[in-house]
């Protein structure tokens, strides 16, 4: 009995070697070794976010400049010559203003002593209120005798007084007039009259003007209107010495 139980071990004894045996793989060369890949670099780390650039503001418009200054003009020289000496001027003045009456005065003296006809002429003034008289200038046989600027029209103006041959002589009357109330309206008017002298008598030309129209204040409301202007001239045949 004892034989048969060890011979059966003995069998199971092999049949677990065969099995064991079978159940181990043959032996193998191990596959060569393959080198190790090289770690991987380490990634950089992300860079670090740039700070947005600040955006620059805008500058405000520079302000308009001033207009610049107006040129100064440059200075006034007086124009170079000799200077006017004003005094020795006005004595010359005087001195031919002097001589000027003594020539009148000596003229009505040789007058009076060469011829016994006198001529005086005086002038009345009738529209000063609506036409102040502005000149009036007086002319004996084309020689002018007698100019006047703005004169004293209230009473009668004497133009000429003096010793003149007999015969036939011409006065010429001018008149320049403005208008009150009005700069733009005027009028001017001029005329003649020619008469006789007589020998050894005085002749008195009294001459007169008036204007009798529509008057400035209507001719420059209604832009028309009559001037109605007259001159009128009276002659008189009087003794030498009457007043």
């Amino acid at each position: 009995m004892t034989k048969r139980v060890l011979a059966v071990g003995l069998v199971w004894l092999c049949c677990a070697g065969v099995a064991e045996a079978k159940a181990k793989p043959k032996g193998k060369k191990p596959p060569p070794a393959v080198p190790a890949a090289p770690p991987p670099a380490p990634t950089p780390p992300p860079p670090a976010p740039t700070a947005p650039e600040p955006i620059a503001a805008t500058p405000p418009p520079a302000p308009t400049p001033p207009p610049p200054p107006a040129p100064t003009p440059p200075p006034i020289v007086a124009a170079s010559g000799p200077k006017v000496d004003l005094e020795a001027l006005n004595t010359e003045y005087n001195a031919l203003r002097d001589d000027l009456f003594r020539s009148r005065a000596k003229a009505e003296l040789l007058g009076a002593a060469l011829y016994k006809t006198k001529l005086l002429a005086v002038f009345q003034y009738g529209a000063q209120r609506a036409w102040p008289l502005k000149k009036v200038t007086l002319r004996l046989d084309d020689a002018p005798v007698f100019t006047a600027d703005n004169p004293a029209a209230a009473d009668p103006i004497k133009l000429y007084e003096g010793f003149t041959v007999p015969g036939r002589h011409t006065l010429t009357v001018r008149l320049e007039c403005g208008a009150t109330g009005d700069s733009r309206l005027a009028y001017t008017s001029e005329d003649s009259f020619t008469f006789d002298v007589e020998d050894g008598r005085q002749a008195r030309i009294e001459l007169s003007a008036d204007e009798s129209g529509d008057g400035p204040q209507p001719l420059a409301k209604k832009k028309e209107g009559t001037f109605d202007v007259r001159l009128m001239a009276r002659v008189r045949n009087l003794k030498l010495d009457q007043k």
